[in-house]
């Protein structure tokens, strides 16, 4: 079973586990706050399982009733809350699933425990009824938040809260992870670790996901004719995109990686450097055409992009300005 020691790149969060449950001090409510795909749910589980040890130890024995409950995810006191809309947590999925249900004590262990995935979603409404629970906690209660965006949490919330946060891990640190446990090395792994943005789940999931295979080739797609492409093939590829946040974000990383290739290669020409090997030709004709200063500006205007998304624009404005701007910069006389 999973312990602390198994947490990579975290050592600040797992040493802050193994103190509160040595000196018996665990806060009633935590946020881990961090991106998506960075292991806080994974985290939280094995903190909860820890706690809920019959052997009471700083890691799960793994052979106990509750750590077997655990690990099947049948625990009846680590409770995952879960929602029905995808976009957005209710006040009645609080209500229903801790408010009136924290005031029930443990079934089995001295603990009760309620992990909320995506809780920065929770509407104003949604996180002022939890806050009513999380002024006067029941003594056995334990509530962790897994945000990826804090800013999005009210100001009482957060300052009734410990929290969290999860850093970015290093790449060579995600590199040995794919090597080590997932047997996924060489230029898959090199791919993978630099699209991970410092997350090891990020990482796993890019290098064994057929999804993302078909978004890098839409990406490459696209970019290597960009100064061709028609109105209705940018309102194809704006639609494909505007419904889902996180595959949008995963749009910015590719197009991200690819104008960087292209401006190593401007710099150095030398193709061993490029993540997107396959397509050298358009590379080395787009380093050709465009100037340092466009380059640059197609990578700026790309994070702001970024920004945007995260500020919670709709993704169709985003896109549409942002295919504007590397059509506009795609031929231009080299610097």
């Amino acid at each position: 079973m999973d312990s602390f020691e198994d947490i990579i790149g975290q050592d600040e969060i797992a040493d802050y586990f193994r103190r509160t449950i040595s000196r018996q001090k665990v806060s009633h409510a935590l946020i881990l706050n961090g991106e998506q795909h960075t292991g806080k749910g994974y985290m939280a589980k094995i903190y909860a399982a820890t706690l809920q040890c019959e052997k009471g130890g700083l890691k799960p024995c793994g052979e106990c009733h509750s750590c077997k409950m655990a690990a099947s995810g049948n625990h009846p006191d680590i409770i995952t809350v879960t929602h029905e809309n995808q976009n957005s947590i209710g006040v009645d999925d609080i209500r229903q699933k801790i408010n009136d249900d924290i005031i029930l004590k443990p079934y089995y262990s001295p603990r009760k425990i309620y992990i909320v995935p995506e809780a920065s979603i929770m509407t104003e409404e949604a996180q002022n009824a939890l806050l009513k629970t999380l002024e006067e906690p029941p003594a056995y209660a334990l509530i962790i938040l897994l945000v990826d965006n804090k800013e999005r949490m009210l100001p009482t919330i957060l300052s009734r809260c410990v929290t969290l946060n999860v850093r970015p891990v290093a790449q060579e640190s995600i590199r040995e992870y794919l090597k080590a446990r997932k047997s996924i090395r060489g230029r898959e792994a090199d791919v993978a670790v630099a699209f991970a943005r410092g997350s090891i789940g990020r990482a796993e999931m890019l290098a064994s996901s057929e999804e993302y295979i078909a978004l890098m080739n839409d990406i490459t797609n696209l970019l290597s004719h960009i100064r061709d492409m028609s109105i209705s093939e940018e309102l194809d590829f704006i639609k494909k995109i505007s419904d889902n946040k996180e595959t949008a974000v995963n749009y910015l990383d590719v197009m991200e990686a690819w104008y960087r290739d292209i401006l190593v290669y401007k710099s150095v020409e030398k193709p061993g450097m490029l993540m997107f090997l396959n397509e050298q030709t358009q590379i080395a004709r787009a380093a050709r055409d465009a100037g340092y200063m466009e380059i640059s500006s197609v990578l700026d205007a790309i994070e702001a992009a970024r920004d945007k998304l995260n500020a919670n624009v709709a993704a169709p404005p985003v896109f549409e300005l942002l295919l504007d701007t590397m059509r506009d910069k795609a031929v231009t006389n080299s610097l």
